[in-house]
């Protein structure tokens, strides 16, 4: 008798306990879906808050850059620009421009040079052969007589010879032929022709090496 009294407290309280754990489980599912939909809410609003800072901060350093280009800008200009004094005080004072008398004036096409003021010429041909150093002339003028004198310098020698001019049908002439034994060998000489005819003169120029 006394074994199935014992037993029957144990038979009542089952039922109980089982009827607890069932009220217990909609509660905790329901804490369970509140935290998680908190979770996904906080998530998002964190990640909203951050797309206008991206886009603030790019603006921002948008602007900042275009800022400092506009202001290297002129610094740019003013480096390579000069006040237009500077560049006048550099610029050397041209000279004169110096009259170069070997050159013969400017001929007009069809011009006849019998009308220029000056007599003009040119050396065609200056060179050594077989001991003799030989110079051709020729007058761009018609000249019935007249006379072409020859001065040859050198660093170490001077040697000097005159000619007649020679005419011919609408032009002149003068050649020269010299012994180089007259001359140093191996010297540069430079050479100048005077012109001298009709109250007319000129001056050929040029240059030859024995």
């Amino acid at each position: 008798m006394d074994n199935s009294l014992e037993k029957l407290p144990n038979s009542e309280e089952t039922p109980n306990h089982a009827t607890r754990r069932k009220n217990y489980r909609p509660a905790i599912f329901a804490v369970v879906l509140l935290l998680i939909a908190g979770a996904v809410a906080f998530i998002f609003a964190l990640n909203h808050n951050k797309k206008p800072d991206n886009n603030s901060d790019n603006t921002t350093t948008a602007e900042t850059s275009k800022e400092e280009k506009s202001e290297e800008k002129p610094k740019a200009t003013e480096t390579t620009k000069e006040p237009e004094s500077a560049k006048e005080a550099e610029e050397p004072e041209k000279a004169p421009e110096e009259i170069v008398q070997n050159k013969a004036p400017v001929k007009q096409e069809g011009e006849d040079p019998n009308t220029l003021s000056e007599l003009t010429g040119v050396i065609n041909y200056a060179a050594v052969n077989d001991g003799t150093l030989m110079i051709r002339v020729s007058i761009d003028q018609y000249l019935d007589s007249g006379t072409c004198l020859l001065e040859m310098t050198s660093a170490s020698d001077s040697f000097s010879l005159s000619d007649n001019i020679m005419p011919s049908a609408s032009t002149s002439s003068c050649s020269y032929d010299i012994a180089t034994s007259l001359l140093n060998s191996g010297d540069n000489y430079d050479i100048k022709i005077t012109l001298n005819s009709e109250n007319k003169q000129g001056i050929i120029k040029g240059e030859v090496k024995i």
